[in-house]
């Protein structure tokens, strides 16, 4: 039997039609990419290029006198005074990455021409780059933009391990090339990028080759192919840290076009937890202060670490009946009571350690170009190509996406936590 190329591509098209939306989300394993809603976007044409554009009001009409319509009126009339709703618009770009599902020379001889076989083989391909490419999205979802891994806990010479706090074993994997930089906008350390051979579960990992004597703690580790040195400007998709910043704006700022230095509102809540004697009351006092801009959390967003730090402070809580036969350690949700309703905190794997978020689902969503977050290459109609100098075939995977919020104070920080 012949390998029928046209065949092959008519059936793929036909089955991921159906099920690439299903193949990304792990609740599990991505738990914020699971909760937030995913919208199709239009994307406007601009000076600076086609973006998203997400109108906000920030400020009622202030046009208001005591006694005086006339004066109301006047108020109204007059430039800047506030007599219709403040509105302010954020241009959010889409961000794209892209991945390859593959298959070589060697696979194409096992399926002796059967085209159903080699369906199969290039279907398994095209799965694994999906959901790779969809936990990346997932773990920039809570970035700053700059692709980062998470900051060196100890200096590691001219050595060929890497020690990060616990909770960032999660977001390395073997085969990653990385970069090194004292600051996310900052110069890349000098020798180039090194590739993540192994990650261990103390928290460490291994490198190809010795770090530069440059390296040192308290560097931020970025993933090496997906981010620009001395550069402001977000290379992936802007996530929770970007548009809710540890470090509230300053004048000048510039996010999406908008100087967010003018209003609190516009860069969410924080809290430094050091200044409470624990993370539960520092949780609980950030849960009033969004309260409090009738931004009643939905969820909160955990590392594991910090999910573990909070279920711990439960425990001198925990009453037993004398009659129980039966100890429990530990809790399977921990649930925050807010002034207007209560929300679960999550445990989060891709999250940031250190920090935790709090997120009203209502104003934070995911806005895609294409038929979904993650979806296949195929608009001149080729979905599998040939690769030019290679005994291969090839089906390429993209997203174009970003995070948005229509409403910043939708989202609260919970930082410092150690």
């Amino acid at each position: 039997m012949a390998l029928d190329i046209t065949a092959a591509t008519s059936a793929l098209k036909v089955h991921y039609a159906r099920t690439i939306r299903s193949i990304v989300p792990d609740h599990k394993k991505y738990p914020l990419y699971s909760l937030l809603v995913k919208k199709k976007g239009k994307l406007v044409p601009s000076a600076f290029g086609s973006a998203f554009v997400v109108p906000i009001v920030t400020e009622d009409p202030q046009a208001i006198s005591a006694g005086s319509p006339s004066a109301a009126e006047t108020k109204a009339a007059t430039s800047s005074q506030g007599g219709e709703p403040q509105y302010k618009a954020f241009s959010v770009s889409p961000k794209f990455l892209y991945s390859a599902g593959k298959v070589t020379g060697a696979a194409i001889l096992q399926t002796e021409g059967d085209t159903n076989a080699f369906i199969d083989a290039m279907s398994e391909s095209i799965d694994k780059a999906v959901n790779s490419l969809g936990g990346r999205i997932a773990m920039h979802l809570h970035g700053s933009g700059k692709a980062e891994l998470g900051v060196l806990t100890a200096d590691p010479g001219t050595g060929t391990t890497l020690t990060l706090a616990r909770g960032a074993k999660r977001r390395l994997r073997v085969g990653m090339d990385v970069v090194f930089r004292a600051t996310l906008t900052g110069a890349n350390r000098a020798g180039g990028s090194r590739r993540i051979t192994g990650v261990n579960s103390d928290g460490t990992a291994t490198i190809d080759s010795a770090a530069d004597a440059a390296v040192a703690s308290g560097d931020f580790v970025i993933l090496a192919n997906e981010s620009t040195a001395s550069s402001a400007t977000p290379d992936v998709l802007s996530g929770l840290d970007a548009w809710n910043p540890q470090t509230e704006p300053t004048s000048g700022d510039s996010f999406f076009g908008v100087d967010r230095s003018t209003n609190y509102r516009l860069a969410g809540q924080r809290l430094d937890n050091s200044t409470f004697s624990n993370v539960r009351d520092g949780l609980i006092e950030l849960a009033m202060e969004m309260d409090a801009e009738g931004m009643t959390p939905s969820f909160g967003l955990a590392n594991p670490v910090d999910w573990a730090k909070v279920a711990k402070l439960q425990e001198a809580n925990r009453n037993y009946n004398d009659s129980q036969d039966k100890a429990f350690i530990g809790f399977q949700t921990c649930t925050v009571a807010a002034p207007s309703g209560n929300f679960p905190l999550v445990s989060d794997p891709s999250a940031p350690v250190g920090k935790i978020r709090l997120v009203n689902q209502e104003h934070v969503y995911i806005v895609h170009s294409g038929d979904d977050v993650v979806h296949l290459v195929q608009e001149d109609g080729n979905l599998i190509r040939k690769v030019a100098g290679e005994d291969a075939f090839t089906v390429l995977v993209r997203s174009a996406c970003n995070l948005v919020c229509d409403a910043p104070s939708a989202l609260g920080l919970l930082y410092g936590i150690a």
